[in-house]
């Protein structure tokens, strides 16, 4: 009998990966990836796609969106701990995203580069709306800080806008 939710899982995964690969060809590793050993004690992310950065890739469902995008990040930041890289995000798939709209949502306690961001209180739900906001500006710009209720600031955003922050700070300093 096959586990759902493991099949679910790592289907994102491969989507997620396919996204990286599709869209930022010039930032992957030679050998992009998914990791194995998922789950560990010394889990070192769920996908090997650029260097130096650990990405833990979350699926969800209306209802477990927030909590998703806060384990995310949670996870993310232990896994880069755990491999000894410099950046980590997690990636959250949003549900039912309609074409065009904002489907990979990233949360992460790192935030390459300086970025304006909304600040959102406590309120995960109020950066999720701004991030994905299609109305205004463009997906680089809709980037929200939570923070509060004893957590560390957590920076919510369009994947676009944390991979050219990313590529803006990190690689053109080099």
């Amino acid at each position: 009998m096959t586990n759902t939710m493991k099949d679910r899982g790592d289907k994102t995964e491969r989507e997620a990966l396919a996204y990286l690969c599709d869209r930022w060809p010039h930032l992957m590793r030679s050998r992009p990836m998914r990791q194995l050993g998922a789950g560990r004690r010394d889990d070192i992310g769920d996908l090997a796609a650029i260097d130096d950065v650990v990405i833990q890739v979350k699926a969800s469902s209306p209802k477990t969106i927030v909590r998703q995008l806060r384990l995310a990040a949670a996870g993310a930041g232990t896994q880069r701990e755990n491999a000894g890289a410099q950046w980590g995000f997690g990636l959250v798939k949003h549900p039912r995203a309609r074409r065009g709209s904002v489907r990979w949502v990233v949360s992460t306690y790192q935030w390459p580069g300086k970025a304006a961001a909304l600040e959102c209180g406590a309120s995960t739900i109020k950066a999720l709306a701004h991030a994905r906001n299609e109305l205004g500006g463009d997906r680089k710009s809709r980037v929200a800080v939570v923070a509060g209720r004893g957590m560390p600031p957590m920076w919510i955003g369009p994947l676009e806008a944390w991979m050219d922050a990313y590529e803006q700070s990190v690689l053109r300093a080099v």
